[in-house]
């Protein structure tokens, strides 16, 4: 299967790493959930870290592009709020249902104005 390889900036990082960071993903949509992601086309250029999105009637499935040990690369399922080794965590933004890596205050914020997440899922203090 081919998919676009969207990608968003993920906010403040150009000003405090002296880089801009993205966060990439690719999406489905439909009525069904998923068990697994589809194979994708070489084309995709599927990395680590990439993020696969899927939509459905009764929320949303995300899953993360990961290599454990020496391992070949797999797809991980995740959930909205997962920490990531920098410390961002991540959620959907409200309005486009988007991915986004945000910071623990942000992430708090988004998860408390979604109808996707459950409150449970607001982030300790340590994050």
């Amino acid at each position: 299967m081919r998919l676009e390889r969207k990608k968003r900036v993920i906010r403040d990082t150009a000003k405090h790493l002296d880089q801009t960071l993205f966060t990439t993903w690719f999406e489905t949509r439909s009525d069904e959930t998923l068990i697994e992601p589809p194979s994708l086309h070489p084309d995709c250029k599927v990395t680590l870290g990439d993020l696969f999105l899927h939509l459905h009637s009764d929320g949303a499935q995300i899953w993360l592009r990961v290599r454990d040990d020496d391992s070949e690369p797999s797809w991980k399922a995740i959930d909205v709020g997962y920490k990531r080794e920098d410390g961002r965590h991540l959620t959907l933004t409200p309005k486009m249902q988007v991915p986004s890596w945000v910071g623990k205050s942000w992430g708090d914020k988004r998860i408390l104005a979604s109808k996707y997440y459950p409150h449970h899922c607001l982030f300790g203090p340590n994050g």
